[in-house]
């Protein structure tokens, strides 16, 4: 099957964890775009009119906004935006959002991944794409000329 790779943002202030999932993304084909922080992620929704398809955050940031708050705000402009969370706390209580995973610290980045590649345009375009092959096929038989057996 077909999967499209996400635009996926990624939001963690631990620059190593970042760049180790930023890297695997990327090497996995996904178009990434990162922040070390609540606030500098929010800065790009401004005058950014960059389709987003998943938006993976460390719950605890550093600086005034945390990965809840990071989430609701990009939930206001993107309300399709499938979000990812990671925390290695003890989430208590746990925010129910819609479209959304937890995934605890550590994480394999293989997991994230997955998970990006569940985003609602992904999956969309994995139906166009196995429409579009079962159209191409039945165009071919079609157009194949029929053969005597004589």
């Amino acid at each position: 099957m077909i999967k499209k790779n996400p635009i996926v943002l990624v939001v963690e202030d631990e620059w190593l964890v970042r760049a180790t999932i930023v890297d695997h993304l990327k090497s996995n084909g996904c178009n990434v775009i990162e922040s070390a922080n609540g606030e500098e992620a929010v800065a790009l929704i401004d005058g950014h009119e960059q389709q987003l398809d998943v938006l993976f955050t460390d719950i605890r940031l550093g600086g005034a906004l945390n990965g809840w708050d990071v989430a609701e705000i990009f939930r206001d402009h993107f309300p399709n935006l499938r979000v990812l969370y990671a925390s290695g706390y003890s989430i208590a209580p746990p925010r129910e959002v819609t479209e959304s995973e937890f995934f605890s610290k550590p994480y394999r980045p293989e997991d994230i991944l997955e998970a990006c590649r569940r985003s609602p345009r992904a999956r969309r375009w994995a139906a166009r794409t196995r429409e579009q092959v079962k159209t191409s096929r039945l165009h071919r038989r079609r157009q194949m000329p029929c053969r005597s057996l004589t």
